[in-house]
């Protein structure tokens, strides 16, 4: 019976074992992509997520189940770029064959910035995209008004567009310090400015400065009122203008110290590369140069060698059977012939000897020739390097020349400069002095205040030129003239007491002079002299 079923058996698998093994490999196959695909996919989708994540793209997101080698992307793009970058990228993905991607880029509104200066709080308000923008703004008022007097109601709005504006506007709060009930509005649309200032020209300075950051999306409402400063009001202008002072010298001392360790930098590179390169040439040539006379001088010895050797030989198997076959028949002949071929021998070899020795001073002659001409190239080449260097220097001194003298120039005419502005801001503003008196009116403060800044401005030249301002007083308008010795003089004490002791003027800067018939110069009270 066993034998009979092991004998059906081989007759089925003989017959139908193509019928069982087609559905068999199906099975294998469906197996094997099972187990293989979700590795595969699992491995693309890490490295394209891994490549997304370090170009700091982690707002896309990537998907592969059930997709194959088809990535599909998802998330949202804070800009349209980035959308295209991230799908750039993750096609440059090796084994990725398609990608597609269902993200969405962010919409973005405008940012808003507001300033509300009240008699003694600034409050700002607002919404920016992030911190760091509130901390920018929040720092610069701080700076300028105190701590204490800075209301911070600014928030955080992320569908807000980053303001490229902002750095702008927090700049300008310095130059809205003085203003009065200030208000500033700025959003990506529009900046707004209101608020009351002391004088036309320091509305005109602040509206120009504001133009310069903003352009045709500046708009104001700023009035003028002329008032006298209060001492508090001077001290909190002079705080700013020191810290604006030494904000723009350590950002120039910074750059300067910057931009010499970038040229010491480039100079010991390019030293230690033409260091490098001439010593490398100088190694190469000297190996090539003796290599070449070692092999000269190799092969003419092994030359020199192999001819006397053959010479040699070849003249004594002659010798050898020329005498040998005459050595018995002519002794004496032979001696006879012998003497005469000694003869004729010693006569050529002396005409060798001095064929050689004339084609070896032919040769040093050449040698030396090529020697000289080589050294005579040589020292054209120093002679003309030396005479480049040299134009090279003249043309560099006459540049420096040049350069000192348009600096000299450009000093004189901002010292004239400076000097026409001041009388220019004493003639065209209001009397700084009560009528034939030495008390200086409210309305002056302002005036003064503005000569402080033009002063200031031109302090650094005068030092640098050992130069003074020369104050002195003369009869105004309707006022008694001439003028009194002691009345101009105490004038001019007085306002040089007050530009330096309160408005902090470098002391020693304004010197007071007596007035002469030359220095009556229009109907100022005050006239401005720069000397030495």
């Amino acid at each position: 019976m066993i034998k009979d079923l092991c004998r059906i058996g081989s007759d089925m698998s003989k017959k139908r074992w193509k019928l069982w093994a087609i559905p068999g490999f199906l099975g294998l196959l469906a197996l094997t992509m099972l187990t293989r695909c979700n590795p595969i996919e699992n491995d693309l989708q890490q490295r394209s997520q891994s490549i997304l994540n370090d170009q700091g793209m982690s707002w896309a997101k990537t998907e592969l189940d059930g997709r194959g080698r088809d990535l599909l992307l998802t998330g949202v793009a804070p800009s349209e770029d980035a959308k295209n970058q991230a799908i750039n990228l993750t096609q440059g993905v090796y084994g990725v064959r398609t990608v597609d991607h269902d993200i969405t880029v962010k919409e973005y509104v405008s940012s808003v910035f507001k300033i509300n200066h009240s008699t003694d709080k600034v409050t700002l308000s607002g919404s920016l995209p992030d911190q760091a923008s509130i901390d920018l703004a929040v720092n610069k008022a701080q700076s300028l008004y105190g701590e204490a007097n800075v209301v911070n109601e600014l928030s955080i709005n992320e569908m807000a567009k980053k303001p490229a504006w902002l750095a702008g506007a927090a700049s300008l709060m310095a130059a809205l310090y003085g203003a009065e009930n200030l208000a500033m509005d700025a959003t990506d649309s529009h900046v707004n400015i209101s608020g009351t200032v002391g004088s036309e020209e320091a509305k005109a300075q602040l509206v120009q400065q504001a133009k310069a950051s903003f352009g045709d999306q500046f708009s104001e409402s700023i009035k003028v009122v002329q008032v006298g400063p209060t001492a508090e009001e001077l001290a909190a202008i002079e705080a700013a203008r020191v810290a604006e002072e030494q904000r723009l010298a350590a950002e120039a001392e910074a750059a300067r110290i910057a931009e010499e360790k970038r040229l010491a930098a480039e100079a010991e590179a390019a030293r230690i590369a033409e260091e490098k390169r001439l010593a490398a040439e100088a190694e190469a040539a000297r190996i090539a140069e003796e290599k070449r006379l070692a092999a000269e001088a190799e092969a003419a010895r092994i030359a020199e060698e192999k001819r006397l050797a053959a010479e040699a030989e070849a003249a004594r198997i002659a010798e050898e059977k020329r005498l040998a076959a005459e050595a018995e028949a002519a002794r004496i002949a032979e001696e006879k012939r012998l003497a005469a071929e000694a003869e004729a021998a010693r006569i050529a070899e002396e005409k060798r000897i001095a064929a050689e020795a004339e084609a070896a001073r032919i040769a040093e002659e050449k040698r030396i020739a090529a020697e000289a001409e080589a050294a005579r190239l040589a020292e054209e080449k120093r002679i003309a390097e030396a005479a480049e260097a040299a134009r090279l220097a003249k043309e560099a001194e006459e540049a420096r020349i040049a350069q000192a003298k348009r600096l000299a120039e450009h000093n004189r005419q901002m010292l004239v400069y400076c000097q026409l502005k001041l009388n220019e801001l004493i003639n065209t503003n209001p009397p700084v002095f009560a009528n034939d008196s030495g008390m200086i009116l409210g309305s002056g403060y302002g005036v003064l205040g503005i000569i402080t800044l033009h002063v200031n401005s031109c302090s650094d030249l005068l030092h640098r030129n050992h130069q003074y301002i020369d104050v002195v007083s003369q009869a105004g308008k309707d006022e008694t003239s001439p003028q009194s010795p002691a009345m101009g003089y105490a004038r001019a004490k007085a306002i040089i007491s007050y530009l330096e002791n309160i408005n902090g003027i470098h002391p020693g800067l304004l010197r007071p002079r007596e007035n002469t018939a030359t220095d009556s110069i229009g109907e100022s009270q005050l006239h401005f002299t720069i000397t030495e």
